[in-house]
């Protein structure tokens, strides 16, 4: 079988795609003709070609030099008159003057495509799925279906989604599909049996690194006999796809290759030229070199700047090492911006932390920018990770519609948070969906970032845990630790998972990195909006300066989601009031564990007792609930039962030293939680900054009416006046009277009582059901409609 990389570029293509090289001002590719085709050969190609961009000088040349394996080859930029849709188009075996034709047509692909098939030209059409200027749809390849019958099976500079869902959607052509496919655009297939498509593959090196890894097989002895077997659709595609890595060595040796040239003046001084030189060059540092090199290292010694330290690091040991292959200093430049990467954040949150109540915007500002050159270095790692997944929706809008599967796709979904092994209530709903999913065979991994002691028995088997680079506490979330991932260490993870949708649960560290993995993998970004930070700072800290800078940041963090699911229609409203869209927004419906949260026989013959569960702290209103306490105990023999620690604990202790009705519990596992509950008559909970109230749920679940502010999410919990009572925020006399009400009933009407109770149990199952939420996370179904339940004629108040 005779083989040839049917796509590579050589210094006659300048224009280059990738971000990163367009900023520094490199070409698209510096590498020699004749270090292409000596490359192509030793690597065990029987022919060669070059596929420069609308330019055909350097396959000319290999043809005049080497007219026995060789063919002329360009790819060219062709365009959809009717919206300017931009195509790669791959023809061989051309003469100039057929070129000269071709460049004149490119502007029209119909009159492209006419002029190679009358002109009986080989072709191929190039990483069909990779949107050349952001205009192409799924029309557009419908078309070319119908234009050409030769494509790339691989593509060597793309992905393995990218290449094999496009070679699966023309595999399952059929003569049926042409047929709806002309009758709708009217384009005459390029052949008697369109359907039946023909496969190229080539590197699409740039750099000169991977020529010949990726090539096209097929039977011929001769160039012209190898074309005509392309041309009848005779050949196979083989070798290598991209990942992020690989792309990401090839823009490095580009900018080396920049680096040498005259344009380069003010880039190949610095540190990144540096680095990319000891890469693909082995002569060692020279003196004057070792001297600046050691007088960079002591000054950002002395400034005290790691970063720049660690990259003279890097520069020293590849200057020092002698390395049996380049790969293994590519990976030692990858390991090392993984460090600096890491070490920068690492910096950020130490700044954050240092004293997070007067830091300002300037402070945060200073903070990302004083490192910022040695993060230079890991550009190109996250770059190239955007490229390999451009266009994802694409490439499912695709599968979707020629996968022909009689089972939908399956969808696969991160979940980023940054509490996972906690006792709040993000943590519970969190771990029961993943143990759930785990059990349902779904495919979701928890993501979030752990030290080796803390993967105790709850976290879930599905959790994918980030390697933390440090940690530190939140003022007045003292038992909080916050983690901070490594984040290139962290793509790895998630570029092996390929997720088709990303869910963030929170907007710290690991919600950024969140964040940033959806917009690299160019997938749905759903956030959930669990806590109103904004709210607890300022009723915690009262501190205006740091209440606007969470203000400022979560707005923006929610506001960078593709949809924002809140856990109540009120906090839609909120939100929208803060400026983000409602149209983005819907409502997070919540399930139980209803086997564990269960009514359970625990009252003694104790007085009326109420419960209060969860964190204790300010912004819960423990205050108010300690003088709604002090005032009732005036009036009725009752009790309280607190299970819950926090930064307010110690203010709680103290107020509830030497008084035997009020029972101080302290942290819980949350598996006891339904035994407090069944020692309780009724929960009382009278935060105002709750967007849902998880042990609200709960105590519903396990039969517990429930008293709750008017303000904030645990309202929607409770049906008013049948599973309890929603009273106005801070209103002494209003929360008095209803739990007066509820008192006289335990005492005197237990029949009553035991409705609310009864209710309570009866909504929760109706309206929280776990499997209805998985349902609607990986199939898209409708949100089911709330099932209430009667007010009683009895409920008085």
């Amino acid at each position: 079988m005779a083989q040839a990389d049917m796509h590579c570029h050589s210094k006659f293509s300048k224009h280059p795609s990738e971000w990163f090289l367009q900023r520094i001002g490199a070409a698209e590719s510096y590498t020699e003709p004749d270090f292409i085709y000596n490359t192509a050969k030793s690597r065990g190609m029987d022919f060669v070609t070059i596929t420069d961009h609308n330019n055909m000088e350097a396959s000319w040349y290999l043809t005049q030099k080497y007219p026995h394996d060789t063919f002329t080859g360009t790819e060219f930029t062709v365009y959809f008159p009717e919206d300017g849709c931009k195509v790669h188009i791959l023809c061989y075996g051309h003469t100039p003057e057929q070129f000269a034709e071709l460049q004149r047509l490119r502007r029209n692909i119909y009159d492209f495509r006419d002029y190679i098939k009358a002109n009986g030209l080989a072709h191929s059409v190039a990483h069909a799925t990779f949107s050349v200027n952001g205009r192409l749809q799924i029309h557009h390849l419908e078309k070319l279906m119908l234009l050409f019958d030769v494509f790339e099976g691989i593509n060597g500079g793309r992905g393995k989604l990218h290449n094999t869902t496009w070679v699966r959607t023309l595999e399952n052509l059929t003569p049926l599909t042409l047929e709806n496919l002309y009758s709708r655009y009217r384009i005459e297939p390029f052949s008697d049996n369109p359907w039946v498509k023909g496969f190229t593959a080539g590197s699409d090196d740039h750099a000169g690194l991977f020529l010949g890894k990726t090539y096209t097989l097929t039977r011929a002895d001769s160039p012209q006999e190898y074309l005509e077997r392309i041309k009848n659709k005779e050949c196979r595609h083989a070798g290598r796809y991209s990942d992020f890595h690989s792309l990401a060595f090839t823009v490095y040796k580009i900018a080396y290759d920049f680096s040498r040239t005259k344009k380069s003046v003010h880039f190949a001084g610095g540190l990144f030229s540096k680095i990319t030189k000891y890469i693909f060059e082995q002569e060692k540092p020279g003196l004057i070199e070792r001297i600046k090199m050691k007088g960079f290292k002591m000054k950002s010694s002395s400034r005290g700047n790691k970063i720049n330290m660690m990259l003279a690091d890097l520069i020293d040991e590849m200057s020092s090492e002698t390395f049996d292959h380049i790969e293994h200093k590519l990976n030692l430049v990858y390991r090392k911006s993984s460090d600096i990467a890491d070490e920068y954040f690492r910096m950020m949150a130490s700044n954050l932390a240092k004293d997070i109540d007067s830091i300002s915007m300037d402070d945060l500002y200073r903070s990302v920018t004083t490192a910022l050159p040695g993060m230079f270095v890991s550009i190109p790692f996250f770059s190239s990770f955007n490229q390999i997944y451009k266009d994802r929706a694409l490439l499912n809008e695709l599968d979707d519609k020629y996968s022909y599967s009689s089972r939908p796709r399956r969808k696969r979904i991160l979940w980023f948070t940054d509490t996972i092994n906690d006792l709040n209530g993000v943590s519970v709903t969190l771990r029961t969906i993943g143990k759930l999913a785990e059990s349902k065979g779904y495919d979701l991994k928890l993501v979030s970032s752990l030290l080796p002691e803390e993967l105790d028995h709850r976290v879930p088997p599905n959790l994918m845990n980030l390697k933390p680079v440090t940690s530190f506490k939140l003022p007045y979330y003292e038992k909080l630790s916050v983690k901070i991932p490594s984040v290139i260490a962290a793509l790895e993870d998630i570029y092996d998972f390929e997720p088709d949708e990303v869910y963030i649960s929170t907007p710290g560290p690991v919600g950024l990195v969140g964040l940033l993995a959806s917009r690299l993998l160019s997938v749905k970004s759903t956030g959930i909006y669990h806590t109103d930070f904004t709210g607890e700072v300022k009723e915690i800290a009262g501190n205006d300066s740091l209440t606007n800078l969470v203000e400022w940041y979560t707005r923006w963090f929610f506001d960078s989601v593709t949809e924002l699911k809140t856990t109540s229609e009120q906090y839609i409203s909120y939100l929208e009031n803060r400026g983000i869209s409602r149209s983005k927004m819907s409502v997070f419906r919540r399930g139980i564990d209803a086997e564990l949260f269960r009514p359970v026989a625990g009252k003694d013959g104790r007085a009326f007792t109420l419960c209060y569960g969860g964190r204790v702290s300010r912004d819960k209103n423990f205050d108010f609930l300690m003088r709604l306490f002090d005032e009732m105990e005036q009036k009725h023999d009752i009790n309280l039962i607190i299970a819950g620690h926090g930064p307010y604990s110690e203010v709680v202790e103290e107020w509830a030293k030497d008084r035997s009705n009020i029972d101080v519990r302290g942290e819980l596992d949350h598996s006891r939680m339904p035994d407090v509950y069944g020692e309780s008559d009724m929960f009382i909970f009278p935060s105002n900054t709750d967007t849902f109230g998880m042990v609200v749920l709960e105590s519903q679940a396990c039969g517990l009416p429930a008293i709750v502010s008017n303000m904030g999410g645990p309202k929607e919990i409770i049906r008013d006046k049948v599973t309890g009572f929603v009273a106005k925020a801070d209103d002494f006399q209003d929360w008095s009277e209803k739990l007066e009400y509820m008192i006289n009933l335990y005492n005197t009407d237990r029949e009553t009582f035991a409705g609310f109770k009864n209710n309570a149990r009866e909504r929760v199952l109706a309206n929280f059901n776990w499997d209805i939420v998985l349902e609607d996370l990986f199939t898209e179904r409708a949100d089911p409609e709330d099932t209430e339940l009667p007010v009683s004629p009895k409920m008085a108040v």
